[in-house]
């Protein structure tokens, strides 16, 4: 029992963790896509070609 609620623990972290990670990177391309938009919006084609990192 001890070693089943130990292994449940652990999956539940690392679904907790995936979850953050998975959060942070939509929020990040969501950042992303508001960067484009605006870009495209205001400046000039030549800054379309430097990527965004």
């Amino acid at each position: 029992m001890y070693n089943i609620h130990l292994s449940t623990e652990s999956t539940n972290c690392a679904r907790y963790i995936l979850q953050i990670l998975f959060i942070i990177l939509t929020s990040v391309n969501g950042i992303n896509v508001i960067f484009l938009l605006k870009h495209q919006i205001s400046l000039s084609p030549m800054f379309h070609i430097q990527p965004l990192t």
